[in-house]
């Protein structure tokens, strides 16, 4: 998701979904593969992804891909987890811990999206790491 507003306009920003790929994966669990989230069907088993059960030590994680840079200010639904953000897959910044309802109601998150100097931030890759 990006945004993206007009410095003589005192709308608010503008929303533009951005298309994107699974960039990579743990191990998932039978068959809630990576992809599956490509299709938002929250009531639907077949539209999700779940991690295999694997040591303490070893974290599940997913890595979306976006297709054009852009600001991301919120992430969808699972249980607790962090996020993180980058231009690539091998230098990327946490941006949320948080946690969510056990229920079907859509959940949004407002993430830290500009530096300390108050820039926003471009992004192509998002991180998700459930921690339960």
């Amino acid at each position: 998701m990006s945004t993206s507003t007009s410095p003589s306009s005192p709308l608010p920003p503008t929303v533009d979904y951005i298309p994107y790929s699974i960039a990579g994966c743990s191990e998932h669990s039978g068959h809630y593969v990576a992809e599956n989230i490509l299709v938002d069907k929250p009531q639907d088993q077949s539209s999700r992804w779940s991690g295999a059960q694997q040591l303490p030590s070893m974290k599940q994680w997913i890595l979306l891909r976006l297709e054009r840079l852009g600001i991301v200010k919120h992430p969808s639904n699972m249980k607790e987890f962090k996020l993180y953000v980058g231009l690539n897959p091998d230098h990327m910044i946490q941006v949320l811990h948080a946690g969510l309802r056990d229920d079907a109601t859509q959940e949004t998150f407002s993430i830290s999206h500009v530096n300390r100097d108050g820039v926003p931030f471009p992004t192509r890759f998002i991180k998700i790491v459930p921690l339960s």
